[in-house]
């Protein structure tokens, strides 16, 4: 078309580029480099605070700013997308479980984001936050089940709480604070107490327990750091057993660790009932499985008897088990008189207690005549003992 400047050409027509239409293509070219330019600088400026983050909200419903979110895999993976997993990566955000997984992997949102939107969150570095103060001691914070509203306050956590400080903190009750995220969390080690009874080897349930000044159980209360009262924990080296105790007993206070190899919780401590001195309520014979021992002198540790095995009459009293009785391993068997002192130890594997050393006696001990200057004496020897050829 005559005094058209832009118009297309055919194969053979003569080639004559008005100054404008020339001047418009190299406006087009330079903004066309000009964009390439601003995407990769774009993507420059993201990595170069990678303490914020671009996050899609996948938790089902809109979250404020300072929302506190657990942190999934990333929308795109290498294997999706490299340029935009290099460029520009993105985490899915959601809603924080139980999961001892999203412990210390969480970010704070910086803008309000909808359901299935992307904003930016702060995932390392200072941000503001609401931490629900569960205690005055605790320095640090993290997610907890099904809350985002904000972290929650613990011994441990991933966001080292930097204000309010000890003095200016309340119970019970969310605050605004500093917090310092990226804060590598240790190994969790958790204070639990195990009521029932527990065979060696065995898993079993916990309950929580946290400290609270001025609480219960000499100020240990129940831990909501996972949501949940219980959990359950693991002996995978077939350490440890207990018998049945009360809430609040000493015997039933343990630790345990989170371990990632085996995603559980296992038990690395626990309470063992302490040896003691104590004396026969009966005769005991070679024979016998076992006997009625009272406690006269309990060595530190967990004192059982305290709580679990105090008679009508105040005495502390428990059955406890000749190891060897009933004919099997004969040299080891024991026997004494009523009121004779033995002293006992706790066995993990049988869940009670064996009489491992008995006050010399004369139950079941051999008379022998031996001559001696000027007569005869008569002396004991100790049960299976023999003197000369067999």
């Amino acid at each position: 078309m005559p005094g058209d400047e832009f118009r297309t050409v055919q194969p053979g027509d003569a080639l004559d580029i008005p100054a404008r239409a020339y001047n418009a293509f190299l406006r087009n070219l330079r903004d066309a480099e000009a964009t390439a330019l601003s995407i990769a600088r774009r993507a420059r400026q993201a990595w170069r605070n990678p303490g914020i983050v671009r996050v899609r909200n996948q938790t089902g419903a809109a979250q404020d700013r300072f929302s506190c979110l657990a942190v999934d895999p990333p929308v795109f993976d290498d294997t999706d997308n490299l340029t935009e997993f290099q460029n520009r990566a993105t985490l899915d955000a959601i809603t924080p479980t139980s999961s001892v997984e999203h412990l210390g992997r969480f970010v704070v949102l910086k803008e309000p984001i909808a359901a299935g939107k992307i904003g930016w969150a702060v995932i390392d570095g200072l941000t503001p936050a609401q931490v629900y103060c569960r205690s005055t001691y605790h320095g640090f914070a993290d997610v907890t089940n099904g809350v985002t509203a904000g972290l929650h306050s613990a011994e441990w956590g991933g966001a080292q709480i930097l204000w309010p400080l000890e003095a200016a903190r309340v119970v019970d009750t969310w605050q605004w604070a500093l917090v310092r995220l990226g804060n590598r969390p240790p190994l969790p080690l958790a204070r639990v107490e195990i009521t029932a009874e527990k065979t060696i080897g065995e898993s079993c349930l916990a309950h929580w327990i946290g400290y609270v000044a001025g609480g219960p159980a000499g100020g240990y209360t129940d831990d909501p750091q996972e949501g949940a009262s219980q959990i359950t924990v693991y002996d995978p080296q077939g350490r440890f057993a207990k018998m049945a105790t009360a809430d609040g007993d000493g015997g039933a206070m343990g630790w345990v660790q989170y371990k990632a190899d085996s995603n559980r919780w296992e038990l690395v401590t626990m309470a063992t009932p302490a040896p003691f001195f104590g004396t026969l309520d009966g005769t005991l014979t070679q024979s016998d499985d076992s006997q009625t021992v009272t406690c006269t002198e309990i060595f530190g540790a967990y004192d059982c008897f305290q709580e679990n095995w105090v008679d009508d009459n105040g005495g502390a009293k428990i059955t406890a088990w000749n190891p060897a009785g009933g004919g099997n391993y004969a040299d080891y068997w024991h026997a004494g008189g009523s009121g004779d002192a033995v002293f006992c130890v706790w066995s993990n594997e049988m869940k009670c207690y064996w009489i491992v050393a008995v006050e010399p006696n004369t139950q079941d001990w051999q008379s022998l005549q031996v001559s001696v200057p000027g007569g005869t004496r008569t002396i004991q020897l100790p049960p299976q003992t023999t003197i000369g050829n067999p």
